[in-house]
């Protein structure tokens, strides 16, 4: 909704929360309009890099990031989608675990000042039941990476797997698929 062109920051933060790196984009985001930022080009941002990014700008923006395996193009697209501000309840419709060969990690990051708790209820797609919770503990600007075929306090989702999950959680987080 912005009405002028937006200056934008993105800041990298590893999965211990510590900040990594401050990467001003340097063409300004027009209004109604995009700009691409290759994360593979920014300077001193390590290799192989985990954690997650913090957009701020002067104008409102919204963000997706775009993933892909560079090595095999049979591989499907990765989308990851930015919000303003986390919200109570964040529905993720498709998650896998071996299913068409397909499993899937799900990224939760928290962007507050404060820490936040989280529970993911994950449902199976054909019955509709509940299969596994896990509960969790973000620090700020920490993102935690839940991978399906491996849930942490022992939680399972039985190969081949395929469904959904809520997020819930107890202050505002940003959650993406």
């Amino acid at each position: 909704d912005g009405q002028a062109a937006a200056t934008v920051v993105l800041n990298f933060y590893n999965t211990a929360g510590t900040l990594v790196k401050s990467y001003n984009v340097p063409t300004a985001v027009p209004a109604k309009g995009t700009v691409q930022v290759d994360t593979e080009g920014i300077p001193e941002l390590p290799a192989g890099f985990l954690g997650s990014a913090v957009v701020s700008a002067n104008q409102p923006v919204s963000a997706t990031w775009l993933g892909y395996d560079v090595t095999n193009p049979a591989v499907n697209r990765t989308l990851y989608n930015g919000f303003t501000e986390g919200a109570s309840l964040v529905y993720v419709p498709s998650i896998s675990n071996g299913y068409n060969d397909q499993t899937s990690t799900l990224a939760v990051q928290n962007s507050e000042n404060s820490p936040t708790n989280i529970t993911i209820r994950f449902f199976e797609r054909f019955t509709g039941a509940q299969t596994a919770a896990v509960t969790d503990t973000l620090t700020p600007n920490t993102a935690h990476y839940y991978d399906m075929n491996a849930l942490p306090g022992g939680q399972t989702l039985p190969a081949p797997w395929t469904g959904d999950a809520l997020d819930r959680k107890s202050t505002r987080l940003n959650s993406s698929h």
